[in-house]
């Protein structure tokens, strides 16, 4: 839910929204024995547990967002299921965390991710998981393939080199890439690019790169 922390990442319990719709999707959630709606725990415990899948409501937040390869790279783990099958997903936040009926778009999200094959007739979800971390096939290499050079010309080293190669949001649609400086690099289905690190928040327009207003 939120690891501006990443060695003490905040965690949904059995309750709340989240919880909630792990339990209708079919899932079962490693910390269901929080005594809250959510919880912060160690990142021992998530490599102890061992999720098979991790979603990440954070990945869109104007602050310390946390892309599935920032999660790849944290020190141990490695050795998490997840990880190593790259089922790591970033998603809307909205849709799993507000009263309204767009839940039933959460919880379809998750049922997506948890049971792909109950979906085929429909499709299937718009992303799945790759073995090959991170995100890049082995016959690529991470680069900025979605006109990115406006942003590389203006943010210089503060943006980093690319470390994932483009893939996409399995709740919006976006396809999206990270840095090595965190930066999380994203394309709309509208084709507007969107830029997101802990500090700062851009947008792509016919004007050129403009930063965009953040709220604490």
């Amino acid at each position: 839910m939120d690891a501006s922390d990443p060695t003490k990442p905040f965690a949904a319990g059995p309750n709340g929204f989240y919880g909630q719709l792990v339990d209708l999707a079919g899932g079962s959630n490693i910390f269901a024995d929080l005594p809250g709606d959510f919880g912060q725990v160690s990142a021992e415990s998530v490599v102890a547990r061992d999720p098979e899948l991790i979603v990440l409501a954070d990945s869109y937040l104007p602050y310390n967002p946390q892309t599935p390869g920032m999660v790849a790279a944290r020190p141990g783990w490695d050795q998490v299921t997840a990880v190593r099958t790259g089922a790591i997903y970033a998603v809307q936040e909205e849709i799993f965390a507000s009263a309204a009926p767009r839940l039933v778009d959460g919880l379809e999200a998750l049922a997506y991710l948890l049971h792909p094959d109950r979906f085929a007739n429909s499709g299937g979800p718009r992303s799945r998981p790759t073995a090959h971390l991170p995100y890049c096939a082995s016959d690529q290499s991470p680069d900025f393939s979605l006109g990115f050079a406006a942003l590389s010309d203006a943010l210089g080293t503060t943006m980093g080199e690319p470390t994932e190669c483009a893939h996409g949001d399995v709740t919006s649609g976006d396809t999206y890439q990270q840095t090595t400086k965190g930066l999380a690099i994203y394309k709309r289905l509208d084709n507007t690019p969107l830029f997101v690190s802990g500090t700062g928040h851009w947008a792509l327009t016919a004007d050129g790169l403009v930063e965009q207003p953040t709220s604490p």
